[in-house]
């Protein structure tokens, strides 16, 4: 996926406690409330010293932690070195609202909540009083609109309304931007005060309104450089993505979609024990749902490609055989009948119709399920602890050899990084360094974000040909970036000041990890690696899942502290870990 042409700040995130200071209904649809106090300050509590609360993004958002409707009570999630631990109940009780307005001169940071009976935070909106107390967490990073465009197209429903209301505000005078609202009644319109040069198209649903797609759907191409932002109801997004992509000429780094909520009925469901062993232990479902991910059969489905035939001509599919997938796809909610021999996007389906991330990960093709379907091989990595074979040959060499493997995968890494970078040089002093090495498939971003905040850096990217080559055009920064071939266990090394390993001890087994950090000690005053620390005492489904799959892939997988340690000592270094942001830590080796 590729990256947006947006430049994140991202911040470390804490726990505020904060006092509603006014609360106005700005139209009868949305209701706005204004929070303040000492919580926005720099301040302890418990121990952590909490930084000055940060929002300079139009759609910067917070997490609300309200109280459980039954009883009154807020559970919180635990406090960490700037990052939270969620338990599943404050997880179930936080709701995620878009900062409408941050004065941090005032004091005052506004959150504007759409008016609607029914869900936790409607409720607590339309009950709340001035004096009342809210925790609240984040933002977790902000992002500028993009420098030197001509136009901007922002589209939404009123729950983007606060987004798009703050874009305005902020958008430089001249700007040419196209805005697309679409609320429930004409007294729901808003003033959106801006110096930009703005079309504003309200859409109201009670009149009849096309809807937000259609009308998105009638811009066309237009010159310069653009940028369009949507937001709202996801399923209603899916085309308006499409047009953007397909007819206003912008690539998927131009072009920002945001699901904010989705229209579904939820049934709850909770399986017993066996019944849940036989859901979680079949295999045909995760197969089946990655082959209509790959074929990309919801969109087909939503674009019109209703029928088997029409379905096997888009997809060069066997029609006998298609027609069995899907009548088996109709069976566990991705695709339903209408007709005979007609489909539509079930819920599932509606999902996998999203162009995005989700099905991404899915497609069979990508790196993604590449990588997972080397857990066919866990048996013997188990036994062995070992790396499990990979398409007949090894992982690392795979991904060496095979390019469309090789991109695929840097852009899901590349995708996580640009959250975690940032905080490295929040978390480390490179002020007195005038060169630093970076190594692993992300490097190109850390070291974009080091040139950043430090321009004077020489920055050398070291790795074999096709990594580095991913790696430097990840690099946006204006500075000097020197390529350095080789691997790094063998030839000279760039004298340096600092080497940071990015995520590559966890793709190496303890013996070769001992080794690499013995070789590189020497070469550099200081010696560090971002990695992830598996904390046995919070035991979590997808960090185990993802030791599991390091397992497999290289014979490594996710270490402990104590695992850490041992593998420093070995080395004959100490090493020190704390936690950077976004489930990263950075450990540093010393002589």
């Amino acid at each position: 996926m590729a990256r947006s042409i947006r430049t994140r700040s991202v911040y470390p995130i804490y726990r505020r406690q904060l006092e509603v200071l006014e609360v106005l209904d700005l139209t009868p649809g949305m209701r706005r409330v204004t929070l303040g106090g000492a919580g926005l300050r720099a301040h302890d509590a418990d121990g952590a010293q909490v930084p000055e609360f940060r929002s300079t993004g139009f759609d910067d958002d917070v997490k609300l932690l309200l109280a459980h409707p039954e009883t009154g009570l807020p559970t919180l999630p635990e406090q960490l070195d700037g990052r939270l631990d969620w338990s599943a109940e404050s997880i179930e009780l936080a709701r995620t609202y878009t900062v409408r307005e941050y004065d941090p001169a005032a004091g005052r940071v506004v959150v504007d909540f759409v008016q609607h009976t029914g869900g936790l935070a409607a409720n607590w909106a339309n009950s709340v009083r001035a004096g009342d107390r809210l925790d609240l967490a984040g933002p977790k990073g902000s992002a500028p609109l993009p420098d030197g465009l001509d136009w901007l197209i922002l589209a939404g429903d009123e729950t983007a309304l606060p987004a798009i209301g703050r874009c305005l505000a902020d958008a430089p005078a001249g700007l040419a931007i196209t805005v697309v609202i679409e609320v429930a009644h004409p007294e729901h319109r808003q003033d959106l005060p801006t110096a930009a040069d703005v079309d504003i198209r309200w859409l109201y649903r009670s009149a009849g309104s096309p809807g937000l797609a259609a009308a998105v759907q009638e811009l066309g191409p237009r010159a310069g450089s653009g940028y369009a932002w949507a937001a709202g109801e996801a399923n209603m997004l899916r085309p308006i993505r499409q047009h953007l992509r397909a007819y206003c000429g912008l690539t998927k780094d131009r072009v920002e979609i945001v699901g904010y909520w989705r229209q579904q009925e939820v049934t709850p469901n909770q399986p017993g024990a066996a019944a849940r062993l036989h859901e979680i232990t079949e295999l045909l479902p995760p197969y089946a749902i990655r082959v209509a991910a790959t074929l990309r059969l919801p969109g087909l489905i939503e674009s019109g490609a209703n029928t088997t035939a029409a379905l096997a001509a888009a997809t060069g599919a066997d029609p006998r055989a298609l027609g069995k997938l899907l009548r088996y796809l109709s069976t566990i909610d991705v695709v339903a009948t209408t007709a005979p021999d007609e489909w539509a996007t079930a819920a599932m389906g509606a999902v996998l119709a999203e162009e995005g991330p989700g099905a991404e990960v899915l497609d069979l093709r990508g790196a993604a399920s590449r990588m997972d379907l080397a857990f066919a091989g866990l048996l013997g990595a188990v036994r062995t602890g070992s790396a499990a074979p990979f398409e007949g040959g090894v992982f690392t060499a795979a991904i060496e050899s095979d390019r469309v493997l090789g991109d695929s995968r840097h852009d899901g890494v590349t995708t996580l990084a640009a959250y975690t970078a940032p905080l490295l040089p929040q978390r480390v002093d490179f002020s007195t360094a005038t060169a630093v090495a970076l190594a692993g498939e992300a490097a190109g971003v850390w070291a974009d974000e080091l040139l950043r905040a430090h321009p004077g850096l020489t920055v050398y990217l070291v790795g074999l040909p096709s990594a580095l080559d991913r790696a430097v055009a990840d690099v946006r920064a204006p500075g000097t970036v020197v390529r350095h071939e080789g691997s790094l266990f063998d030839g000279t090394f760039p004298a340096v000041d600092a080497i940071v390993l990015v995520d590559v001890l966890d793709e190496h087994a303890d013996r070769d990890a001992v080794a690499l950090l013995r070789r590189l000690a020497p070469a550099a005053e200081t010696l560090l690696a971002v990695t992830q620390v598996l904390d046995e005492s919070r035991r979590d489904e997808h960090d185990a899942e993802e030791d599991l799959r390091r397992l497999c892939l290289f014979g490594a997988g996710r270490r402990t502290a104590a695992e850490l340690a041992a593998l420093a000592d070995a080395a004959g270094l100490a090493v020190s870990a704390s936690a950077i942001g976004m489930s990263f830590d950075l450990a540093r080796f010393t002589r």
